[in-house]
């Protein structure tokens, strides 16, 4: 209960004060130039609950006191449990959270969902009719795949394929570098395998974003060449592997591309979803979770698109 009375301290001056925010200034937390915006799980979140989570007038920030990320919204509160890797959002009285069991609700006092919390089922718009994102998924590896045994045939070096598990929503991923529900894909280097979070992908191709869906799968197919050329990321600063990967993922679409089997707005698609996929602007570059900013990772998307090297 510690938490709860700064937390509606933040949701009470939200809602006393909806003046509309002036954009040409930067709002609360935000670098210059950059606008308020719903990223990573607030993002989630919000395609779930929409008109009722509001609009963001301020970026994600942490909370000095425990580390758990706040973004003010037109409406209420969001705030992502960085223990429990729970997004939630709350107007005051009414919450909902992302859980492990799903989309929760309930109502009162509590920050956190009671046991009593009840699943809320709220449907997004269909996928691109006639394949099942699964099914999509299984199309795309093989072409991520022969790609860069291609690659590495042409420089004579030795390749082993990753191994791909889909995990469904509320099982527990058994790695072995660990177990626990996943919060999004990860590839893990002591099995050589990419576990992928059926729920993340199946809300990106609610949203029609096939593209989306093989440039994050791309990503990770680079860790796994990074494993295989013996790119240690223990021993590199985390930004800078997950920018090479980035960039590797670009390589993939600008072969795709010379197929021709970018279609109309891929590119944009791929670039929306390396842009919302930034860290917070308080996250350090030195921090182990770095990915880059959201500019940093189209910028390295594009050097690889663009037939720039990614390993120099």
């Amino acid at each position: 209960m510690r938490l709860l009375l700064p937390l509606l301290l933040l949701l009470a001056a939200a809602l006393l004060d909806p003046a509309p925010v002036a954009w040409a200034q930067a709002a609360p937390f935000c670098q210059a130039g950059q606008a308020p915006a719903f990223l990573h799980g607030f993002a989630t979140l919000k395609a779930r609950l929409g008109a009722a989570m509001g609009e963001p007038i301020e970026c994600e920030h942490a909370n000095a006191v425990n580390g758990d990320t706040l973004q003010q919204t037109t409406t209420g509160l969001a705030f992502y449990r960085e223990s429990t890797n729970t997004p939630t959002f709350t107007d005051g009285h009414r919450h909902w959270a992302l859980t492990a069991a799903d989309l929760v609700y309930w109502e009162g006092l509590a920050i956190d969902p009671p046991i009593t919390a009840s699943p809320v089922r709220v449907a997004g718009p269909p996928g691109p009719p006639g394949v099942e994102v699964l099914g999509f998924v299984r199309g795309v590896v093989p072409e991520i795949n022969a790609f860069w045994r291609d690659i590495f045939a042409g420089a004579g070096v030795s390749y082993v394929s990753a191994g791909v598990s889909w995990v469904e929503f509320g099982q527990t991923a058994r790695t072995a570098c660990g177990r626990g529900l996943l919060s999004g894909p990860l590839y893990c280097r002591i099995d050589r395998t990419i576990y992928l979070d059926s729920r993340f992908f199946q809300e990106l191709w609610a949203f029609k974003e096939d593209a989306a869906v093989v440039v994050v799968i791309a990503h990770e197919w680079g860790h796994h060449i990074q494993d295989l050329l013996g790119i240690d990321g223990r021993r590199r600063p985390g930004l800078t592997i997950e920018l090479q990967a980035d960039c590797m993922a670009g390589m993939f679409f600008r072969h795709a591309a010379s197929q021709g089997r970018l279609q109309e707005g891929d590119l944009d698609e791929a670039a929306a979803v390396s842009l919302r996929s930034g860290d917070p602007t308080w996250r350090s570059p030195t921090d182990r979770r770095a990915h880059g900013s959201g500019e940093q990772r189209v910028s390295a998307f594009r050097q690889g698109y663009n037939g720039e090297s990614c390993f120099s």
